[in-house]
């Protein structure tokens, strides 16, 4: 079917292009359509993450369906910056993509292209079946299989179990306290490059890596800026983050990224910006991010991600991995540079890299 053929089939829907006076009306949508999702209806949520994205400029990456005058459908995009192996594209997450009955179908697949014209490279997670199959035929590529869950307990676990499963329990427990340990002392005994780990609540802009330093020709990867960093972490409502940074002579290396989930009294893994490679002091910044977490009384520490870098340090420190039930697709227009994202060594995408809030 052509697009000709497309556009006089649903001639009575439109595509509006949503700007900040349409906000009322798109969060009306919303709570008649879909209130079960509390993430939709959270007016104060939308703007945060549409309006003052560092790029929005007051203009949101956003589009809504409308069938007379009224909305029956958006989708929402956020923008970045993706290097791939070192050439960078502009990109965009596709989220919050979501349509009444009556506008499946031609209505949907018509805002889904509108989206995807918006950027010539695009990246999802957290992607439902149905849209996973729009994404499929639209030419996405999926890694499914290469994302993974990662967990550290950070407290004994003592539920009842059998005596066998204690002692078990207590011998993990030991060994994973033993490894910190040697891996700290191993990592202060060679620290010949004088490097320091200091973390606050608060980003330090001189802890976040410049932009080249970040970009690696080898590796694939979302450029993120102090600006960046500053909306997507420490403005965000939902989140509570700490920031650990690896420094040597006052120039930043490494900045990890972890938001504490003090109900549930969890701690999240949420970014890595490196600079070069420094996966000695990355490795440092998890041990002390650990440690911080741990005197705190929480009990875990976990993150989902596909981060080969990520995983090593992961690996080294005793974190337990499982397939993710997490989905992670991509699209270029580009053929040669869909192919060459095609790999899944090369990624570093972590989970605030995700719509995760």
């Amino acid at each position: 079917m052509t697009e000709a053929t497309m556009a006089r089939e649903t001639s009575a829907v439109e595509i509006k292009a949503i700007t900040e006076n349409d906000a009322i009306a798109l969060h009306q949508f919303y709570v008649a359509e879909f209130a079960h999702i509390p993430k939709l209806t959270n007016q104060a949520l939308w703007e945060w993450e549409f309006l003052r994205h560092p790029e929005s400029q007051g203009k949101p990456l956003f589009f809504a369906l409308q069938q007379d005058q009224r909305i029956c459908g958006a989708i929402g995009g956020l923008a970045a910056t993706l290097s791939v192996q070192g050439e960078h594209h502009p990109a965009c997450h596709p989220v919050d993509f979501f349509v009444t009955e009556q506008c499946k179908g031609l209505p949907a697949l018509r805002l889904f292209r509108k989206m995807l014209a918006e950027r010539p490279v695009h990246y999802a997670s957290y992607v439902s079946d149905d849209a996973e199959k729009l994404f499929t035929a639209a030419g996405f590529l999926q890694l499914n299989s290469h994302i993974q869950n990662y967990y550290y307990g950070l407290k004994p676990d003592t539920s009842p179990a059998p005596v066998k499963a204690r002692l078990r329990r207590l011998a993990i427990a030991c060994i994973r306290s033993l490894l910190l340990n040697w891996t700290h002392l191993k990592g202060l005994l060679t620290n010949r490059g004088g490097y320091t780990y200091p973390s606050s609540d608060q980003l330090n802009p001189d802890w976040v890596p410049d932009l080249p330093s970040q970009d690696t020709a080898s590796r694939i990867k979302i450029l993120k800026s102090t600006e960046y960093l500053r909306w997507r972490y420490q403005d965000s409502p939902n989140l509570s983050c700490r920031y650990f940074a690896a420094l040597r002579d006052h120039q930043p290396h490494c900045l990890l990224v972890i938001h504490a989930d003090n109900v549930n009294k969890t701690a999240a893994i949420m970014d890595v910006i490196m600079a070069g490679e420094c996966q000695p002091q990355l490795i440092q910044l998890l041990i002390r991010a650990i440690r911080h977490y741990r005197k705190l009384g929480y009990t875990a520490m976990t993150t989902t991600a596909l981060n080969q870098p990520l995983a090593q340090a992961l690996r080294v420190l005793g974190f337990s991995s499982s397939p993710s039930t997490h989905r992670f697709m991509f699209y270029a227009r580009n053929k040669p540079l869909k192919e060459a994202m095609n790999n899944p060594q090369l990624w570093e995408f972590n989970l605030g890299d995700t719509d995760v809030i």
